[in-house]
């Protein structure tokens, strides 16, 4: 499948092919074939690796029907083999991660292997995913009772680090429109093989997540093709200035006769700027895959989406932001997706505790301010509701015209978006020690490592000792893509930050708060 896409082929090791240099079979279990895959990942590097390691002793036909009938030891034997294999199909995936190149580990999805301590740790990575699906969507068949070709449903798990193959996998859903074959009496060993629907999808994924490192390998010489997305990582910034790659021409057509106004203050934005701040949210929803295109069903309530424009900064220093927000109108009151926001009280209270600490006999012990700002955080937040928006026309393609976008994330404008960040905010502060305020749920305190906090929308302003502002950070930084600025009396710290548009300054005299 991969030559009929373009894509170099490349190999296999699997019980079913041999080694030829022995002649026998790539018996993962055995340290000396483990060590010559090693060897062959780092000498090809290829873009991308498929893992799917056995699942039969993970498997509850396994625990259900055969497991009781044997002795304990050779249960736990058959069990032990199996997790290290699955140990060493995650040491391939994060040799693969490391080096910035992609992975593919397939497994059933009520497979207990999932449970594994290794295996919920490598979940954790950043960019990794997991994705469950449907075989049946892809194509997989098998017998039915009758011994009549029949749709088999196999309900799969895949991790990836493959945004690009999350987002297809996500619409692979069995919708109960076809009968399934029972996988039992030996008829699950016709679902080993990858039907070819299934390898045309990974094969799509691959040609995507390439088009784009083409593109940026194209902007930047710098560039090493062997290490393309951990390279990444480390330019993004750089790579967010480039011209627009080439797929994204669309918008110099869809702007042409354009102009921009702040959202806010209602003057003219430059257009220039003000189109890059938008391709920005665009490339965002893309990597995150805020929604997924689903064909458009009878009853879908589908809302319509507009973008806002504002310049967060001043003339001066210019800040241009664009957002894709829902428009999602309240026909009633309903409580429950209400999302507080704090007086303002509490921010001149923060910066009253800062400023009564200090002057202490230990500079450590001085209280300082920290200033975050989560980046595009609603989209932390899950949907938890089934909501449709309207493909936006920046990101139509041939064939969306009976589509629409099914959120996988909170969009802002829907309504109960700021509840669900809430949530997902208040969640984060409170697993890392925070007691929530009483008269206001938007402030927090850390009784152990003295830090007052408060939070209005996605800005979080703390105060308290430096040290314990820099744990803070890292905790915000193992959840969220913020920025971060301290306000203190040092040289390597600001001596001026704007919250929430006003500006608190450090002085010999002081903290000064501009209203």
């Amino acid at each position: 499948m991969a030559a009929r896409h373009g894509l170099k082929a490349g190999w296999s090791f699997d019980l079913t092919n041999v080694d030829p240099d022995d002649g026998k079979p790539w018996d993962l279990s055995r340290p000396e074939k483990q060590a010559k895959a090693m060897k062959k990942l780092e000498d090809d590097e290829p873009m991308m690796l498929v893992l799917s390691p056995m699942c039969g002793p993970f498997s509850t036909l396994q625990s259900v029907f055969n497991y009781p009938k044997m002795q304990k030891g050779e249960v736990e034997d058959k069990v032990r083999d199996a997790m290290e294999h699955v140990k060493f199909c995650l040491k391939l995936c994060l040799e693969q991660y490391r080096n910035g190149r992609l992975f593919l580990f397939e497994h059933p999805a009520g497979a207990a292997s999932w449970s594994m301590k290794a295996m919920q740790e490598m979940k954790l990575l950043d960019g990794v995913q997991t994705v469950k699906f449907d075989f049946c969507m892809l194509g997989m068949r098998s017998t039915n009772d009758k011994g009549e070709d029949a749709a088999a449903q196999k309900r799969t798990q895949v991790m990836t680090n493959s945004n690009a193959l999350a987002v297809l996998l996500t619409e692979a859903q069995c919708r109960g429109e076809h009968e399934h074959a029972q996988l039992l009496g030996g008829r699950a060993r016709a679902c080993q093989e990858y039907p070819d629907k299934f390898c045309d999808l990974v094969c799509q994924a691959i040609k995507r997540e390439l088009s784009t490192v083409k593109w940026r390998d194209k902007m930047n010489d710098c560039y090493d093709i062997t290490k393309t997305f951990g390279k990444l990582l480390n330019i993004q910034e750089q790579l967010d200035s480039l011209p627009t790659p080439p797929e994204e021409d669309i918008l110099a057509d869809l702007y042409r006769d354009s102009t921009f106004v702040d959202d806010m203050s209602g003057r003219e934005l430059d257009k220039a700027e003000a189109v890059v701040a938008r391709r920005k949210e665009l490339e965002f929803f893309k990597k995150l895959g805020v929604y997924t295109k689903v064909i458009k069903q009878p009853g879908m309530k589908v809302i319509s989406t507009k973008w806002l424009d504002v310049n967060k900064g001043d003339e001066t220093d210019r800040n241009y932001r664009a957002r894709l927000v829902g428009r999602e109108i309240a026909h009633d009151k309903r409580d429950d997706l209400f999302a507080a926001t704090p007086p303002l009280e509490s921010l001149r209270m923060i910066v009253s505790i800062c400023s009564s600490n200090q002057n202490d006999i230990n500079p450590g012990n001085n209280f300082i301010i920290m200033s975050n700002d989560v980046k595009r955080a609603y989209f932390y937040a899950p949907a938890t509701r089934p909501i449709y928006i309207r493909i936006p026309d920046e990101d139509r393609e041939p064939g969306d015209d009976n589509k629409v976008g099914k959120l996988n994330l909170s969009l802002y404008g829907t309504r109960d978006a700021a509840k669900n960040w809430a949530a997902k905010f208040t969640e984060v502060l409170e697993q890392a020690g925070f007691i929530k305020g009483v008269a206001s749920p938007c402030n927090f305190f850390h009784k152990s490592k003295q830090i007052s906090l408060t939070v209005h929308g996605d800005d979080f302003t703390s105060t308290g000792p430096e040290a314990s502002l820099k744990w803070l950070e890292e905790e915000f930084k193992r959840n969220f893509d913020i920025k971060t600025e301290f306000l203190g009396p040092r040289n390597d710290q600001s001596q001026e930050v704007r919250i929430l548009n006003r500006i608190i300054r450090w002085t010999s005299g002081g903290l000064t708060y501009e209203a």
